[in-house]
């Protein structure tokens, strides 16, 4: 996906990209999506993700199922669901520190350590880090 995609797609509030076998998304894809609160780009091959165009309203992210080995640079204020189980995420880094993350999947990934609080606040309210390989 490129910066052009969906370039004029002002009114588009909801964009399913699941199943598609993308395996490239440039950080600006989304550009000019002024209206676009949910994104699911669940199973396909993307290996990184990045979105900070902070005009873009999104809310709620699915990346579920792709090949990403780093979790996705997101600095969207208004995101507070996230989805990124079933990678292979080995640490997070990237988050923007004015995260409103409510909701966080990051399941069946490959985390050693994790540290919740200093990353996402205290706003967080659910959390999934199941089967991943943290240690006391």
């Amino acid at each position: 996906l490129d910066s052009s995609t969906f370039s004029g797609l002002i009114s588009v509030g909801n964009l399913d990209l699941s199943n598609q076998r993308i395996t490239v998304c440039e950080p600006d894809a989304f550009r000019g999506m002024s209206s676009l609160t949910s994104l699911n780009l669940a199973d396909n091959s993307l290996e990184t993700f990045t979105c900070t165009d902070q005009s873009i309203p999104l809310q709620k992210l699915n990346v579920a199922r792709n090949s990403l080995f780093r979790f996705p640079i997101i600095t969207l204020p208004t995101l507070n669901f996230l989805e990124v189980q079933n990678n292979a995420i080995s640490e997070i880094s990237g988050v923007d520190q004015g995260s409103q993350l409510v909701t966080l999947n990051i399941s069946h990934n490959v985390l050693t350590n994790i540290d919740i609080l200093g990353l996402f606040g205290k706003q967080l309210q659910s959390l999934d880090v199941s089967y991943n390989q943290l240690s006391a």
